[in-house]
């Protein structure tokens, strides 16, 4: 969809940074904004590990 970020179980606006700038967020999604950065860090470091591991094997691997 149009203008929709999606984070693993829910799709988030594109819009809620600036919502939680504002300070308009409720406290469920205070909370689960906080949280997403400690769930994705170990997602992004296995992926980074997957795509060395290939690129150390001989493998092309695209450049995001």
């Amino acid at each position: 969809m149009p203008g929709l970020k999606a984070s693993g179980k829910r799709a988030w606006p594109a819009s809620t940074s600036s919502t939680h700038a504002q300070g308009l967020l409720t406290p469920a999604e205070r909370v689960e904004i906080e949280r997403l950065p400690h769930e994705a860090d170990p997602i992004v470091l296995r992926k980074t590990h997957a795509t060395a591991l290939l690129r150390w094997r001989g493998h092309a691997v695209a450049s995001p």
